[in-house]
């Protein structure tokens, strides 16, 4: 009977400890917060490197052409040839007289000559040539008109009805020819430092690509790419 009571007491002392405790789950019920969830565990994971390779300077091309000098040599050149025209006359000298005119033909289009439009400059130096001729051809044709006019004043029964018109053809022929010679070589003059701008633009790349990493978001693996730039 004693063991039994002192049995009975240890277990009611062992109860009572426990209940003395403190809880480790808090109490739920009005006016209690819920728990709050553990963050999730997530490995540490070094950021992938990301590489992008260096800009590349690229190098102007060492052959550039210059306006000015484009210009300068069309408009030096016609210039040189009106003068040997003009020495020409004067010292009456044939071989002076066609070369000066060749040069006053050509010189226009040497600016485009410099800028590698070759094509370009015996077009118009044929434009010129055929506008010239027609000057010639009106002012011929004008002199034939005024000769035959005058050798039928002193005929009596010689008559001429297309005087005038012959005349105003004559004079058409050589307002146009000089407007195309006039035309072609003013444009020529300016159009000397486009070509060489057109020139330079064709040297220089317009577009180039090259290959680069981009980094994913939230620590992802870099990607290769391609990279595009453009010079304008």
């Amino acid at each position: 009977m004693r063991i039994a009571l002192a049995a009975l007491a240890t277990l009611t002392a062992l109860i009572s400890t426990v209940a003395a405790q403190p809880s480790m789950t808090p109490p739920s019920g009005p006016g209690t917060l819920p728990p709050t969830p553990a963050a999730p565990y997530y490995p540490y994971q070094p950021p992938a490197p990301s590489y992008a390779p260096p800009p590349q300077q690229v190098e102007a091309p060492k052959d550039l052409k210059r306006e000015g000098t484009a210009r300068g040599l069309a408009i030096g050149a016609t210039a040189v040839g009106l003068l040997t025209i003009g020495a020409s006359l004067e010292q009456e000298d044939g071989g002076m007289f066609v070369g000066g005119l060749a040069l006053s033909l050509i010189g226009p289009s040497l600016g485009h000559i410099y800028a590698g439009e070759t094509g370009h400059a015996v077009k118009m130096s044929l434009l010129r040539t055929g506008g010239l001729i027609a000057v010639l051809a009106g002012a011929i044709s004008y002199n034939a008109v005024e000769d035959s006019y005058a050798d039928c004043a002193y005929d009596s029964g010689c008559s001429y009805p297309a005087h005038d018109s012959d005349k105003d053809k004559a004079k058409a022929a050589m307002w146009i020819g000089g407007a195309v010679v006039v035309v072609g070589t003013i444009y020529d003059f300016v159009d000397s430092a486009r070509a060489v701008k057109r020139y330079n633009d064709k040297q220089r790349p317009a577009l180039m690509f090259g290959p680069t990493m981009i980094q994913g978001t939230r620590g992802a693996a870099a990607v290769p790419a391609v990279g595009l730039s453009g010079a304008f």
